[in-house]
């Protein structure tokens, strides 16, 4: 009886065991399934109003380090409207702003503004002066091909299947020869291993050398695109990105919504620093690597050293 007893248990411990990995799995799915959606309607809104979604990003950092960026009006093609209040609120002899206003003022919606005079510079400065400089960067973003804005959208899972079965991870996706790792470095680094898994699966093992110094019509690799926006995201500047995803009012279903857009931006902003600091050592060991190979290739034909090891 007592061993009848002893295999019904461990009978049940297995049913138990089945019917959680069960519920796991289905749990799983549901969540693939809510970052699907998500990632969607986020490329929905790129598609509609591009680069809205990094300008936010830049306004809120450019909020949180006013340092060197141009606090006149006019600073750029279509003025800095950023600098302008950052102007306004060094001013002595301006009233003080309401908390309200200014939360406003940090998280306006920046989606109706195009690419030419955002104010923001090619540095992440927020000086819409450097764009005159580069104007491609504001190509970049107003650019509407599929890899830029899921790209600039962080749609990771849309962006994987692009490169594994639509379009060549290491080709060129604007007229300034930019490839999608120049994408990746300008303004999502959380998503350099989307591109490079892309890459190892659909070209070589070792292609990943090739892209990380694949350079652009002006000479950029990947890592020259990188800025401290995004090498030194904070979890603030993250949650601006896509602060208006969040459920409105005070019920318990929108905190919930709240708090999790509010943790996915703090791990968002984890993967952006490892990411450009992952692209900045990727490069600097493909440089090294290229450097060997050229020294090898420069070797001339020794013939006393053939006869010595003879």
């Amino acid at each position: 009886v007592r061993r009848h007893d002893a295999g019904g248990d461990s009978s049940d411990d297995g049913e138990g065991a089945g019917e959680e990995e069960a519920r796991q799995a289905q749990r799983d799915e549901r969540e693939f399934k809510r970052k699907l959606k998500q990632e969607k309607e986020r490329l929905r809104k790129e598609t509609k109003h591009p680069g809205g979604r990094f300008r936010r990003q830049q306004a809120a950092y450019t909020h949180q380090h006013p340092t060197g960026t141009n606090t006149t009006a006019g600073g750029g093609e279509g003025g800095d409207a950023e600098g302008d209040r950052a102007g306004r609120r060094g001013n002595p002899s301006k009233p003080k702003k309401h908390k309200r206003e200014k939360d406003k003022d940090r998280y306006r919606d920046m989606d109706a503004g195009g690419a030419e005079g955002t104010g923001t510079g090619a540095d992440g400065s927020g000086s819409g002066a450097t764009d005159k400089t580069k104007p491609h960067l504001a190509r970049m973003e107003s650019n509407q091909h599929e890899v830029a804005r899921a790209i600039r959208a962080g749609a990771s899972t849309i962006l994987f299947s692009i490169l594994l079965f639509e379009f060549p991870p290491l080709l060129e996706v604007d007229e300034d020869g930019n490839t999608p790792l120049h994408y990746v470095a300008r303004f999502e680094p959380s998503l350099v291993d989307v591109v490079l898994n892309a890459v190892q699966q659909g070209v070589s093992s070792e292609g990943w050398k090739r892209a990380v110094l694949l350079q652009n019509q002006l000479g950029e690799t990947p890592a020259d695109l990188l800025t401290p926006v995004v090498e030194h995201m904070e979890e603030d500047v993250a949650f601006a990105a896509d602060k208006s995803e969040g459920a409105k009012g005070s019920s318990p279903a929108a905190e919930e919504d709240r708090a999790r857009l509010a943790a996915e931006a703090k791990e968002r902003a984890e993967r952006s620093r490892r990411g450009a600091e992952r692209i900045r050592s990727l490069t600097t060991l493909a440089a090294a690597a290229a450097r060997e190979e050229e020294a090898l290739e420069r070797r001339t034909f020794d013939p006393r050293g053939l006869g010595r090891l003879a």
